[in-house]
């Protein structure tokens, strides 16, 4: 069975990780823009609800505090992010949209250490792709880290990677 999985355009890091021999990859730009009054559930169910396409889509984004965010496109923007994610719980949430249009979520969070500006320099290039950020950080940026259940298990149990 071939798969068309639809994959956020900041979502580089899955890109690489995910079987090409049965999964066509396409990429979508989901807008998380003006959402602060909804909880993630919501978020999820409201960009979903607007897909009228088949094939299994995948979202992923940061919620801190009350904001919802892609991963920054440029250093300063993720300076800008880092500073609201330092010694926070900052949740990271994966949601898949199946083609019966029903929808799986799980999350992982992190709590950054506070940094200086050098620091914070240095860290924000990675956070760019924070697939591969939380991946590489370790202990030296990342205090505190848990998941109910990271992306990859979420595209395994559908026979996706």
């Amino acid at each position: 069975m071939h798969i068309i999985l639809h994959l956020p355009n900041w979502d580089t890091f899955l890109q690489t990780q995910i079987n090409q021999s049965n999964c066509t990859i396409k990429t979508w730009s989901p807008n998380l823009e003006k959402k602060s009054h909804l909880n993630p559930y919501q978020v999820v169910q409201e960009i979903f609800s607007k897909i009228n396409d088949d094939g299994y889509f995948f979202l992923s984004f940061i919620k801190c505090g009350r904001f919802y965010f892609s991963p920054p496109e440029n250093d300063q923007e993720a300076c800008e992010v880092i500073k609201k994610m330092e010694g926070r719980r900052t949740r990271i949430y994966y949601a898949l949209r199946q083609p019966n249009a029903k929808y799986k979520i799980s999350e992982e969070w992190i709590m950054l250490k506070r940094m200086n500006d050098s620091e914070r320099l240095l860290t924000a290039p990675k956070l760019k792709n924070y697939q591969e950020f939380l991946r590489l950080s370790g202990q030296s940026v990342i205090l505190k880290s848990g998941s109910t259940r990271n992306p990859f298990n979420l595209l395994h149990n559908h026979n996706i990677i």
